[in-house]
Order: C-alpha cells, then structure tokens, then sequence
C-alpha cells in the first residue's frame, strides 16, 4: 500500500503551478511564529518554547527547477524573564517539482547560534553556543502581481551543539529544534 504522504507529493509534483519558472535572481523576507524544542543529555526535561520567527533570502536560479541562496533566520522568545533566541546564516537549495513553479521543496546547511535556559540538578541555568544547521522545508509561491510572490512555508532548523559550558555544569549533547510557520514576500 502506498504512502497518502506520497501521493499528495506526487499530485501536487504534477499539478501546474502559477509563479512561472525560475530564472533570475530572487529575493525574500518574511516572518511567523515557531516552536524550539532544546533538549541536553543533562537536562531534567524537554523544553518547548513558542515564539516570533525571520527570515530574509536571495539567491539565484540555476535552472527552471532550481534556485540557490542564502537566508538569515531569527526566533526570539522571553523564557522565564529571560531573552532566548536562535540566530543563523545557511546555504538554501530550493527545487521546484514543476517548472511552472507553485510548489517547492528547500534544503539548507550553515550555522546557527542558540541561547536558552536549561533545567539541570533542580537549577536553572542559562547557556549559548554556536553549531551546525541542517534543515528542511517546503512551501508555496502564489502570484499577487508581476514579480511578487506570496509564500507560505514550513520548514525545520536542527542545530546540534555539542556541550555548552554553564556555572552547572557542561550541558552535554544540546539540540535545538525550530519548527517554524512563516508567510513571506518574495520578489522575482
């Protein structure tokens, strides 16, 4: 049997899009609302926090289907009093299934910095460091005007940072998970 997952990427990988296909350059900036999931080796429990997410991009086609860039993303939340964020640069690959365009499917690969709060031997104890990003996402271009795209899109920012030092103690084996939920303006 087969997977629905799957035949939805299929129909919508056939479906013809309306943003036209890639050729030039593109740029993009956007925001929304995402959820960090920080979780340490030494941590008492799993962290989830909701707060304000970014993103600005550019990049340039490579084909119809392929466009390649750069992006900038932020998340900023206030946890118990105190400032967290996520802060990152990456390289973007974005594919599009139909050289119409509409849909699309990203990867990404940079580095990210976190800053969190951490609950550790019944302390709380606050922490940053800088790692690695791998993520993926996708997302739809639809048209309001000749050059102008609105597009929504959901994707994910793993950043795996090794250990952190912190006055409890090295947090071992932090990862930080982004789920983000954006509406973005790009410009072709």
């Amino acid at each position: 049997m087969r997977s629905p997952l799957a035949l939805v990427l299929a129909m919508l990988a056939i479906t013809p899009g309306s943003a036209g296909a890639q050729s030039g350059f593109s740029w993009a900036v956007g925001g929304g609302a995402a959820r960090n999931r920080v979780d340490c080796e030494t941590c008492a429990e799993i962290k989830h926090y909701w707060g304000v997410s970014g993103f600005i991009r550019g990049g340039g086609a490579v084909s119809e289907h392929v466009t390649v860039g750069g992006e900038l993303h932020f998340w900023q939340a206030e946890i118990e009093g105190n400032d967290a964020y996520v802060r990152g640069i990456q390289g973007l690959v974005q594919w599009y299934p139909s050289s119409s365009g509409g849909f699309f499917g990203q990867v990404g690969l940079g580095l990210s910095r976190i800053r969190s709060s951490f609950d550790v031997g019944g302390e709380t104890v606050r922490g940053a460091e800088t790692g690695l990003n791998v993520s993926a996402g996708v997302g739809w271009d639809f048209p309001l005007g000749k050059g102008i795209y609105l597009t929504p899109r959901v994707a994910s920012v793993i950043i795996p940072v090794a250990t952190i030092d912190s006055p409890a103690g090295p947090l071992d084996n932090v990862v930080s998970s982004l789920y983000r939920f954006e509406l973005g303006l790009t410009f072709r």
